[in-house]
């Protein structure tokens, strides 16, 4: 069976692959979703039993603001502004493919993108928690990108249906995608967001670590999340 995952945030069952279907269930009928389709339920699914009114407390979404964090980012070539707004937000490296959208200045290069398809990667777009990363910082040295941008992005992209998060770079080898309810135990906000004292190397590699986690938006990050892009017209 393909393996689904019940989004305890936005009443959705959304496939981890997009090639795998969704269902759409309302709290109040989930037990009658049981019933009427167990063939959706085998041992291979992951499920988590929703109600939104207590299950937002442990949403990636709650524990940013409670840090009073409301921007997550994406870092783009100045190239490319006035593509992403033409064409209504930010897209993934395969629906990018799929429209033939030409003439974008790509920040992997394209060993990350055969890494992104062979793992499906390719079909989600790429965030991360602060504007700093080792990606960006690769795509600048080796030339891919001359002027970058850093968007910033509305926290309320987390609450898309079907967002997944990593603790490490995501087309590394072993890195594993992580729902609301792992990444919430696994991401490590503390390392990411607080100061740290340098002068004790452990904090170093925490930092440096830690701000490689990423955030995995399926498709589409919509125009109006970005907060920040007609700065850069």
């Amino acid at each position: 069976a393909r393996p689904l995952i019940l989004s305890p945030y936005l009443l959705t069952f959304q496939a981890i692959h997009p090639l795998f279907p969704v269902f759409t269930v309302h709290p109040e009928n989930f037990q009658n979703l049981i019933k009427t389709r167990p063939q959706i339920l085998p041992s291979d699914i992951y499920c988590f039993i929703l109600c939104e009114n207590f299950t937002r407390r442990g949403h990636m979404f709650h524990k940013l603001s409670e840090r009073n964090v409301f921007h997550v980012y994406h870092f783009t070539d100045k190239s490319n502004i006035d593509s992403i707004i033409n064409l209504g937000g930010l897209y993934s490296l395969s629906t990018i493919k799929q429209n033939n959208i030409c003439d974008v200045c790509f920040g992997g290069n394209q060993w990350s993108h055969d890494a992104d398809t062979r793992i499906g990667l390719d079909t989600y777009v790429h965030l991360c928690f602060l504007k700093d990363h080792p990606m960006e910082f690769r795509a600048r040295q080796e030339g891919r990108i001359n002027t970058t941008c850093w968007l910033e992005i509305s926290i309320d992209v987390l609450q898309l249906p079907g967002v997944m998060y990593t603790n490490d770079v995501s087309n590394k080898t072993g890195v594993l995608a992580l729902t609301n309810v792992q990444a919430k135990e696994i991401i490590d906000l503390f390392g990411i967001y607080e100061r740290l004292d340098f002068s004790i190397e452990e904090n170093k590699i925490r930092k440096n670590q830690a701000k490689k986690s990423e955030i995995l938006v399926p498709t589409h990050v919509p125009l109006q999340l970005i907060k920040n892009i007609h700065v850069f017209r």
